[in-house]
C-alpha cells in the first residue's frame, strides 16, 4: 500500500468515527455555520489543506482550503454497497463524493438488459441531475464497486454551487468530462468488438479502483458490457491464457496492464486522456 492510500485510509477513518465538531447556533451540529468544522483527534499540526490533500475525491481536493473547510460539516462519510441504487435525478435528496467506489451509468432497454453509458469513481460524484436541475435522468446509477464516499445534501451543493466560482468550475469541468465519456463510450458500443471492449472497461475500472483485484463475475460484467455471459466467459478464457487476468471464484486479477492496453481499442487512450 502506498504512502497516498494509508492517509487516505486514515483521514477517511477520522471522518467516519466522527472526529469533528460542527459548530452552530445550539452546539450540536444543529444549524451549522459555515464556518466549518473543528477536527477532535486529529493532529494539530495537520491543517484543513493537508485534509482536503488526502481525499481521494479529485472535486473535493481541488477546492481551495479555505472552502473545503467550509463545506467539512456538511460531508457525511457513507458506505456504498453493491446493492445501493443512487439517484441521480433532479429530485434526489443527496450527492455523493465517490472516494474509493465506483458507480456505473446504466441504460436499461425494454427487454430489461442494460448497458453501461459512462462510469464514475474518485474524479467526480454522483448527483449532477440534482445539481444541474434534470428532471428525469436517461440512465441507473449503480454501485460497481463498493466502497467508500462522502455525501452532502444536494440543496446544501447547490448553494454552493451558485456560490462558489471554484465549486461551480469544477463541477461542470466534471459534467463536461462525463458527457464526452458518454459520447465516446456509445461510439466504441457501435463500432468495436467485445473483447476490445472488455479490455477498454478493465482498464477504465483498475484507473478508478487503485487495485489489481476486482471483485467481478463474468455475468455481471455481461450486464455492464450488454452482452451475452458465454461471450465474456470466451473472451476473459484467452485474456487468462495470455496472461493479462486472472480469474477465480468471482474474483477479477489484473495481471498484466500493458498487455489489456494493447487488448483495447483506442477509445482507452481516449477515455484515460478525458479522465
Amino acid at each position: 500500500m502506498t504512502n497516498e492510500a494509508r492517509s487516505g485510509g486514515q483521514i477517511r477513518k477520522w471522518m467516519r468515527q466522527g472526529f469533528f465538531e460542527r459548530r452552530g447556533a445550539h452546539g450540536d451540529g444543529r444549524g451549522a455555520s459555515p464556518g466549518g468544522a473543528a477536527l477532535v483527534g486529529v493532529p494539530e499540526t495537520m491543517e484543513v489543506r493537508t485534509l482536503s490533500g488526502l481525499l481521494a475525491n479529485k472535486l473535493l481536493s481541488g477546492l481551495p482550503a479555505s472552502e473545503f473547510e467550509r463545506l467539512l460539516p456538511a460531508l457525511e462519510p457513507v458506505t456504498l454497497s453493491g446493492r445501493d441504487k443512487l439517484d441521480d435525478s433532479r429530485e434526489a435528496p443527496h450527492v455523493y463524493f465517490l472516494e474509493d467506489s465506483v458507480v456505473s451509468h446504466l441504460v436499461l432497454m425494454e427487454d430489461g438488459s442494460t448497458v453501461e453509458a459512462a462510469m464514475t469513481g474518485p474524479e467526480g460524484l454522483i448527483g449532477l441531475g440534482a445539481v444541474l436541475g434534470q428532471h428525469t435522468p436517461s440512465h441507473w446509477a449503480r454501485v460497481t464497486l463498493p466502497g467508500s464516499a462522502l455525501r452532502m445534501r444536494a440543496e446544501t451543493c447547490r448553494r454552493e454551487f451558485a456560490a462558489s466560482d471554484t465549486f461551480r468550475r469544477l463541477l461542470l469541468e466534471h459534467a463536461g468530462r462525463h458527457l464526452s465519456q458518454v459520447a465516446q463510450r456509445a461510439a466504441c458500443i457501435s463500432r468495436h468488438r467485445v473483447e476490445a471492449r472488455l479490455a477498454v472497461w478493465l482498464l477504465l475500472l483498475h484507473d478508478r479502483a487503485g487495485a489489481d483485484v476486482l471483485p467481478l463475475t463474468q455475468e455481471f460484467i455481461a450486464r455492464r458490457l450488454g452482452t451475452r455471459r458465454a461471450g465474456i466467459t470466451e473472451i476473459a478464457g484467452r485474456f487468462q491464457e495470455r496472461g493479462l487476468i486472472g480469474y477465480s471464484r468471482g474474483t477479477l486479477r489484473v495481471l498484466d496492464r500493458a498487455g489489456l492496453e494493447a487488448a483495447a481499442c483506442e477509445c482507452y487512450g481516449v477515455l484515460r486522456d478525458g479522465h
